[in-house]
């Protein structure tokens, strides 16, 4: 009986990610050969005209800013940004910020008053997968008494909130604002990272969306992805502040 009815148990309706109707990618490494991201100018540019027919009308470059592994600077950044921009003939906006590792640079960083931001100041920043973070609340503070407000990118990606976020839930409450990759969302790496990311939609923890697209893949993933219909359903609930950048 019991496979008989998993056979013919309804399957919840599935709904196009695009139809979010996003108008800004707040999460993107399209700046090539200075991250783990697009590695050369026309493969960039496809990524941009794949990500506009998404129906993105503004892209902000996020490249990684982590010692050791990417040494990128505010300058260098926007040097190759300028590049980049330069050869791009796309209807679409362009925009600069960075994602930043939290380590010790980007504490000096803060302190100096010279990291990336976007919007309202806003900065995107990450830490271990694979390790709770060290000094976290701590480096929120900096942040916030220098004026930027923290964004922190892909919460449903760390696995040691995965059996419990209540640790997120009170980042949350201290003003951290979360970004969510939409390939989570259509289970691109994983069920436990898609789970996840439902979950913390579903509590009401998302406060941006991105696509986090390092390549051709991701662009195409996000391109033909689904969601359920429940899970886009709470995502047109909450204030999502995409489109207010």
């Amino acid at each position: 009986m019991s496979l008989i009815f998993k056979r013919f148990k309804k399957q919840e309706p599935v709904v196009p990610i695009s139809q979010l109707g996003l108008q800004t990618d707040v999460h993107t490494h399209i700046v090539p050969s200075i991250d783990d991201g697009s590695n050369s100018t026309v493969l960039s540019l496809q990524m941009i005209e794949g990500l506009h027919q998404f129906g993105f009308q503004k892209i902000i470059a996020t490249p990684h800013v982590m010692s050791g592994y990417f040494n990128n600077t505010t300058s260098s950044i926007q040097h190759h940004f300028n590049v980049l921009a330069e050869q791009c003939a796309s209807k679409v906006n362009l925009e600069v910020a960075a994602e930043y590792y939290m380590d010790y640079e980007f504490a000096q960083l803060i302190e100096q008053k010279s990291v990336l931001t976007f919007g309202e100041k806003y900065v995107l920043f990450e830490f271990s997968f694979n390790n709770e973070p060290h000094k976290l609340q701590e480096t929120i503070f900096a942040l916030q008494i220098n004026g930027y407000t923290p964004v922190l990118a892909h919460p449903e990606r760390y696995m040691y909130y995965f059996k419990d976020f209540s640790p997120l839930e009170k980042l949350h409450e201290r003003g951290v604002l979360f970004q969510l990759n939409l390939l989570s969302l259509i289970g691109f790496y994983s069920d436990s990272v898609c789970k996840q990311a439902q979950s913390l939609v579903n509590a009401g923890l998302c406060d941006f969306l991105g696509s986090d697209a390092h390549n051709m893949q991701h662009v195409e993933a996000l391109k033909n992805g689904t969601i359920p219909q429940s899970v886009f359903d709470k995502l047109m609930q909450l204030n999502i502040l995409n489109n207010n950048i």
